[in-house]
């Protein structure tokens, strides 16, 4: 006889079972694989379609909001395109280091700053609105139209959720902190 016969699963070992939902089956958790599966995608397209000499991942999104109308300032290109200002500056600092874009103190407002597409980056919409249209087609592939509202109006739900609690949390922590240095010079009063 073999010894290849099926033991029943020891008691201290947990089976899982297909159909059983587990904590990697939580929603949250699909954010990443999504977003690192986007990214994976993103960065072969553009050593593919020869892209990566000036773009990198998240380039292109910046790239068509300018498409639409440049010379803005980037509060406008923060508001159109839902990226954070950190995130944004970041970005726009590498698209001026790659030579696609120029930022520029606004005459009417010193404080703002106004973005501008360069020759190299105005050359470049054709490539830059076919890469994206290919992405679209990855992303959209086997999905209805309806689907793909349906998905649009669900990621939005979440991304709202996920900057309310950001918000929140954000401000939470300003009147923590304020509250701690308010007790702080309480209890170390000066003489």
């Amino acid at each position: 006889m073999a010894a290849t016969a099926e033991r029943p699963p020891s008691p201290s070992i947990p089976v899982r079972r297909a159909a059983q939902a587990t904590t990697l089956d939580d929603l949250p958790l699909y954010l990443p694989r999504l977003f690192y599966a986007f990214l994976g995608v993103v960065e072969r397209k553009l050593v593919e379609t020869k892209l990566s000499r000036y773009l990198q991942p998240g380039m292109g999104h910046v790239l068509l909001r300018l498409y639409e109308g440049d010379d803005c300032i980037i509060k406008d290109i923060a508001r159109d395109t839902r990226i954070a200002n950190g995130t944004l500056t970041g970005l726009l600092k590498r698209m001026e280091k790659s030579g696609l874009i120029e930022c520029r103190r606004c005459p009417e407002d010193g404080r703002a700053v106004r973005v501008v597409l360069t020759e190299l980056g105005r050359s470049l919409e054709p490539r830059i609105r076919d890469f994206h249209r290919q992405i679209i087609g990855i992303v959209e592939q086997g999905m209805t139209h309806g689907e793909v509202h349906t998905a649009k109006a669900l990621l939005n739900r979440m991304l709202q959720s996920l900057r309310t609690a950001e918000e929140t949390m954000r401000d939470a922590a300003r009147k923590s902190s304020r509250t701690a240095a308010r007790s702080r010079r309480k209890s170390n009063p000066r003489k």
